[in-house]
């Protein structure tokens, strides 16, 4: 064989293998991380467009729930607003989830994505519905503490609640 044409073979197959190592980089490897990325829009819209459940005191105090806007898309709300927010945290399409909201993302977000997967676990009774969260911090104690604190910032700790 022509040793220029060997020469030319070996960068091909060198070339190809380069690629070859390339894509499974970003496939197997780099792949989970475009797809959880915050600026991923896919991910933005998976994340806007599955409910989310609610999360309650251990008395049932609803604190955050996630209902449909004038025009259709989900907001997730809190009713009790500043009272609770050190614990919940937050759940946003475009910053992320914090507190309670990002260490139950998994149980609180619906399972329904649209996948074929989804499909079929739905068909042999699956339940894709979200699950709620229920805490231990009861509502009365919460707004006990509250108000001793009134405008005053620092905590407060229950020893015998």
């Amino acid at each position: 064989m022509n040793p220029a044409l060997r020469r030319l073979a070996a960068a091909c197959l060198a070339g190809l293998a380069l690629l070859a190592g390339g894509l499974t980089y970003h496939q197997a490897v780099a792949g989970p991380g475009y797809r959880d990325d915050l600026r991923n829009p896919r991910a933005l819209l998976d994340r806007a467009t599955r409910q989310r459940g609610r999360i309650l005191t251990a008395d049932g105090v609803v604190i955050a729930e996630s209902e449909r806007g004038a025009d259709g898309d989900l907001l997730r709300t809190y009713p009790e607003a500043d009272l609770y927010g050190h614990a919940t945290g937050y759940s946003s399409a475009y910053f992320g989830d914090t507190g309670i909201e990002a260490a139950y993302a998994d149980e609180l977000r619906s399972g329904k994505d649209g996948s074929l997967g989804a499909a079929i676990f739905s068909l042999l009774g699956g339940d894709l519905r979200p699950h709620q969260v229920r805490l231990t911090l009861r509502d009365d104690l919460q707004r006990a503490a509250a108000d001793a604190l009134g405008d005053q910032r620092g905590a407060v700790i229950a020893l015998n609640p």
